[in-house]
Parts: structure tokens; C-alpha cells; sequence
């Protein structure tokens, strides 16, 4: 499954930040991801790529490799 990340315009600093590798764009993300590892989309560019977050400090930030599907006819 991948999450959407998006941009927290909520006041208050959400715990952590990430850039995302692709478009270089900070997404901030909320509590909901204290302890994840799985695929992002950034709500910028579109980019997947995945994560590791442990106990509320990002451990990891990877792209994944994207292969378009071929043009349905």
C-alpha cells in the first residue's frame, strides 16, 4: 500500500520532515507514522519512494524505482 503524503498546514511542528528524493519538496508527516516502513507518494511531484521510521526518528529514505504500465487501448 502506498501512503500520500501531504503537507501539514496545521500550527505546530509535526515531528518529523523529509525531503522528497525526487523533487526535493519537505513533507511533513504526523504521528500516524511513529512506526512505519512502507512506500510514500509525494503529493508534489508524484514520486513513490519508501520509508523507515522508527519510535518517531526516520531511520531510512530510499526511491524505488518507477516502471510506468503500458497505454491501455
Amino acid at each position: 500500500m502506498t501512503h500520500v503524503a501531504r503537507h501539514n498546514a496545521a500550527e505546530g511542528d509535526p515531528e518529523m520532515k523529509i525531503n522528497c528524493p525526487a523533487c526535493g519538496h519537505r513533507i511533513e508527516l504526523d504521528d500516524a507514522y511513529d512506526d512505519y516502513e512502507g512506500q510514500v507518494r509525494c503529493w508534489v511531484c508524484g514520486a513513490v519512494f519508501e520509508i523507515r521510521i522508527e519510535d518517531g526518528c526516520v531511520k531510512a529514505v530510499r526511491s524505488c524505482e518507477f516502471t510506468p504500465s503500458p497505454p491501455q487501448q
